[in-house]
C-alpha cells in the first residue's frame, strides 16, 4: 500500500522555475484548462510550463502556444521523458480517474496538486474540491488557487485564445459552421436534423461550412446530400485549420462537444444542444452563447466522462427541434 502524501510539510516555492500540468481527455478539457494555465504563468512570469496530454486534445496545443514542451500521456517515451524530468510543481487536472495520480505520485516535484476525487487526494500535497456544478474552467482555476491562495474567476465574455481565419474563409463570405459530430453517441442530434438546419440557414443568406472528423462523415455526407450548396471541410482540417474556420464565421452550432468549447474560446457565438451532459459544468458562458436543454427528469446523465446506455432512444436530444435551433441561432446572430 503506497504512504499517503503528508500536505503540510510541502509549500509551493516563492519562484517557482517549473511545472507540469497532466491533462488527459478530450478537447473540451485541454481548452478549458488555458485561463487557468494563463493565470499561473501571471502570478510566475519565468514558469517554464510543460504539458503531458493525450494524442487526442495535443492539437490545442498546437493553437494555444503559451507553453514550454507538449508530452504524450500515450506515447511511452514521453512518458518516459517526464519521469527523468525534475518540476517545482506537478498540477494533475484529471477529475476522477487515478492513473494520472498515481503517476503524479512517483514523479519528481516538490509540489503536487489534483481533485480530491475518487480517494485520489492521497497522491497530492495539496488537494482541491470538485463539482459537478461549477463551470470546468473555473474548476481548473481552483487548482491554482491551492498554489497561490488567491481566488481567481473565469471572465466569461472575453475570448482566451487566439487564432487567425481560414485562408479560405474568405471564399464563403457570411457563413456559418456546422459540427454534427460528438464523441459520446447520445449528444448526437442527426444528420437530417442538422441537414434541415443548414437548409434553413442558407435561405437566410448565410453560406454553411461543416466542420468534423472522420467519424463525423456520414452525418456529413447526409448534409451535403440535402443542402448541395454547402462546404464541407469534414476529415479534411487539422484542429488548427478547424479553428481558423471558426474564427471567421459568424456561430457555430454543435451538440455538447469539444468543438463548442473551442468556439467559445474563440469568441464565437454558439448554439449548442445538451442533454446527457451536465450544463453547469460544461455548457459556454457569456452573453453570445445559448443553450438549448430539455431538462428532462433523466438528464444529465453523464457524470466524470461516463454516460451509460440511454434506456430513452436520446429522448433529451430528440426532443429538441429543428425550429428551436433556428429561432436560437436567429437571435444570437441578430444580437452579434
Amino acid at each position: 500500500m503506497l504512504p499517503t502524501v503528508r500536505e503540510k510539510l510541502y509549500r509551493c516555492p516563492k519562484s517557482p522555475q517549473s511545472v507540469l500540468i497532466i491533462r488527459p481527455g478530450g478537447i473540451g478539457d485541454a481548452v478549458l484548462l488555458i485561463p487557468a494555465i494563463e493565470e499561473l504563468k501571471k502570478e510566475y512570469p519565468e514558469l517554464k510550463t510543460d504539458i503531458l496530454c493525450e494524442k487526442r486534445n495535443a492539437g490545442i496545443f498546437t493553437i494555444y502556444t503559451g507553453v514550454n514542451k507538449v508530452y504524450l500521456y500515450d506515447k511511452s517515451t514521453d512518458l518516459l521523458n517526464c519521469f527523468k524530468n525534475s518540476y517545482d510543481i506537478i498540477i494533475d487536472t484529471e477529475q476522477w480517474h487515478r492513473l494520472s495520480a498515481l503517476l503524479s505520485y512517483f514523479m519528481k516535484a516538490a509540489i503536487k496538486v489534483g481533485f480530491n476525487t475518487n480517494e485520489r487526494g492521497k497522491f497530492f500535497t495539496h488537494k482541491t474540491a470538485y463539482s459537478h456544478d461549477t463551470y470546468e474552467a473555473d474548476s481548473f482555476l481552483s487548482l491554482i488557487t491551492t498554489i497561490t491562495g488567491k481566488d481567481y474567476k473565469f471572465s466569461a465574455d472575453v475570448p482566451f485564445l487566439n487564432s487567425p481565419a481560414h485562408p479560405e474563409s474568405h471564399l464563403y463570405g457570411n457563413y456559418v459552421c456546422i459540427f454534427p459530430g460528438a464523441t459520446v453517441k447520445e449528444r448526437r442530434w442527426g444528420g437530417h436534423n442538422y441537414a434541415k438546419t443548414a437548409l434553413a440557414i442558407m435561405d437566410m443568406g448565410f453560406n454553411v461550412v461543416i466542420t468534423g472528423g472522420k467519424s463525423d462523415t456520414a452525418d456529413a455526407d447526409i448534409i451535403m446530400q440535402q443542402c448541395t450548396g454547402a462546404v464541407n471541410y469534414c476529415a479534411r482540417t487539422t484542429l488548427k485549420e478547424t479553428a481558423m474556420l471558426l474564427k471567421g464565421s459568424r456561430a457555430l452550432i454543435t451538440a455538447d462537444s469539444g468543438l463548442l468549447h473551442l468556439a467559445a474560446a474563440l469568441g464565437v457565438p454558439t448554439v449548442s444542444l445538451f442533454g446527457s451532459g451536465i450544463e453547469k459544468k460544461w455548457g459556454p458562458k457569456g452573453k453570445i452563447h445559448i443553450i438549448l436543454n430539455r431538462n428532462l427528469p433523466c438528464s444529465p446523465c453523464t457524470k466524470f466522462g461516463y454516460t451509460p446506455e440511454c434506456k430513452f432512444a436520446q429522448k433529451c436530444i430528440r426532443e429538441i427541434t429543428v425550429n428551436d435551433v433556428l429561432d436560437q441561432f436567429r437571435l444570437i446572430t441578430t444580437a452579434s
